[in-house]
């Protein structure tokens, strides 16, 4: 099977654009709508913006987005996030099996 080559951006600043435009929407729609209850929804906010923060430094600047980074330290605080392991040891896990 033979692939053509995509026109325009590549992947990876295709993804990249992506990523930083729907934190952008999502900081909109904190300040429309500030998160008080951790749901699925606001957990998995919290979840993806700690995430990105700790393997991809500088894709989203955390200054801009100041709702979502002080929703993710509240979650943080609450017993299931405490529970949940998280941090350098399980990141290397995860770099390590490249998942």
């Amino acid at each position: 099977t033979t692939f053509r080559a995509l026109k325009g951006p590549s992947w990876g600043d295709r993804v990249t654009a992506q990523a930083r435009q729907a934190f952008a929407l999502l900081e909109q729609e904190f300040e429309r709508r500030p998160p008080t209850v951790l749901d699925d929804a606001t957990m998995t906010a919290a979840v993806v913006w700690t995430f990105t923060q700790d393997l991809l430094p500088g894709l989203v600047p955390p200054e801009a987005h100041p709702r979502q980074r002080n929703w993710a330290a509240q979650a943080e605080a609450h017993p299931a996030f405490r529970a949940a392991p998280h941090g350098d040891e399980l990141y290397a896990i995860i770099v390590g099996y490249g998942l």
